[in-house]
């Protein structure tokens, strides 16, 4: 009798143990489940995400996931065509796009992809953060303001791409500068076109190109030019856009910026600045810091 009774009181501590259990299932997890706890899911790229792709080292396009195959992410772009309403597709590296729905929080100095237009994406460094406002300039030198959700944080080498990039930019825009300050092609005193005499002629910004006189339209003020090749048809310029090109060497000094003949006749004549200038030929340097030797009768220089 007591071995009985003892059996059915450790019976009861056992069952008094057990919790209660509501029979409505609510689709809830327990409070303090390892479900409830865990922190949300990083978003990734997947079919249909909106985003930004690196299809070169520094050029960016925005876009719509339509594929992923292992690495490859196939996206659409652009407008669609009028006849399929199909948009245009790229494919590129995983590891080379980004989303859109991911914004940062930049810092001075930060070299990012900027959103600089509606679907516009380009190189931009980070120059100032006052409140929400994220002051950028492009690569054009160009500032804007915007904010958070229109700047995107690359990988660490397209960062380093984008740093790199914006200063040959910069360099580049200084070069142009000081040539177009320096004046334009020299000309002798009193020089007046001649027809069939070889020119060098405006054509736009700080362009030069090889051309022949066809007439001078002294009454009209204007001289009929015959570009090199056929690419562009005859035209009536001022005189002021055109100077003889050089026959004999020209008198020219290290530090001057000069246009040198091009090798084809059709291209343009390139911006240098001398170097240094010996009896028989020059050392010239242009805007990428490529550095050669020209003859002293290949050159025309820039004068105020």
């Amino acid at each position: 009798m007591l071995k009985h009774t003892t059996t059915v009181g450790l019976l009861s501590l056992v069952l008094l143990a057990i919790p209660a259990c509501d029979s409505k299932d609510d689709g809830t997890a327990p409070s303090g489940s390892t479900e409830a706890s865990a922190a949300p899911k990083k978003a990734t790229v997947e079919v249909g995400s909106e985003i930004v792709a690196a299809t070169s080292k520094t050029s960016f396009r925005e876009g719509k996931v339509s594929k992923i195959e292992g690495s490859k992410v196939t996206f659409e772009y652009g407008t669609p065509d009028k006849k399929t309403n199909k948009r245009p597709t790229q494919t590129v590296d995983k590891n080379k796009v980004w989303l859109i729905a991911n914004p940062y929080g930049p810092k001075a100095g930060d070299h990012l992809v900027c959103k600089v237009s509606t679907t516009s994406w380009h190189p931009c460094v980070v120059k100032t953060i006052e409140g929400e406002v994220i002051k950028i300039e492009d690569h054009y030198g160009k500032a804007h303001n915007v904010n958070k959700s229109a700047v995107l944080k690359p990988d660490a080498a397209t960062q380093a791409n984008i740093k790199e990039f914006l200063a040959k930019e910069a360099k580049h825009r200084a070069f142009d500068k000081a040539f177009e300050a320096a004046g334009k092609p020299f000309k002798p005193a009193g020089w007046i076109p001649k027809k069939g005499e070889k020119i060098v002629i405006h054509f736009v910004g700080t362009s030069w190109y090889g051309g022949t006189v066809v007439e001078h339209k002294k009454d009209k003020g204007k001289v009929r030019i015959d570009w090199e090749g056929d690419t562009w048809d005859d035209r009536d310029v001022a005189p002021d856009e055109v100077a003889p090109q050089p026959t004999k060497p020209m008198d020219v000094k290290a530090g001057q910026f000069v246009i040198v003949r091009p090798k084809s006749a059709t291209m343009r004549w390139e911006h240098n600045k001398i170097l240094s200038v010996t009896d028989d030929a020059l050392e010239v340097i242009n805007r990428d810091d490529s550095k050669r030797k020209v003859s002293k009768n290949d050159v025309l220089p820039i004068v105020p």
